[in-house]
C-alpha cells in the first residue's frame, strides 16, 4: 500500500497525517499536544505517535497476509489495548470461518 505523508509545523506544534494514496482516507492523524510541561510530556507524545505508526504497520501486515493466502478461510484480527504499554499487545489465534 502506498501512503502520502503530510508533516508540518503549525506554530511550534508538529503535525503528521498519513493518507492512503489509493482511497484518500486518513490512516494516522497525529497532533503534538503538550499536556504538561517537562520532558516527560514530550516522551509520552513520541510514544503515542509510535504507537499509532506501529498499529498502522500491523494492519498493513495483516492485510498483506490475507492477500498472499486467499481461500484459506482464516480471519485475522488484531487486538490492541491502547491504554496498555506499547509493548503489551497480542495477536489472538486465528479462527476458521
Amino acid at each position: 500500500m502506498m501512503y502520502q505523508i503530510h508533516a508540518r509545523l503549525v506554530g511550534k506544534q508538529p503535525q503528521l497525517d498519513i493518507i492512503d494514496a489509493a482511497t484518500g482516507s486518513t490512516c494516522v492523524s497525529w497532533r503534538y499536544s503538550q499536556h504538561q510541561s517537562g520532558d516527560h510530556s514530550e516522551s509520552l507524545e513520541i510514544k503515542r505517535l509510535f504507537r499509532q505508526l506501529f498499529i498502522l504497520g500491523c494492519k498493513e501486515r495483516l492485510r498483506m497476509g490475507r492477500q498472499q493466502s486467499p481461500g484459506v478461510g482464516v480471519k485475522n484480527r488484531l487486538v490492541i489495548d491502547l491504554n496498555k504499554n506499547i509493548n503489551s499487545w497480542e495477536l489472538p489465534p486465528s479462527t476458521q470461518s
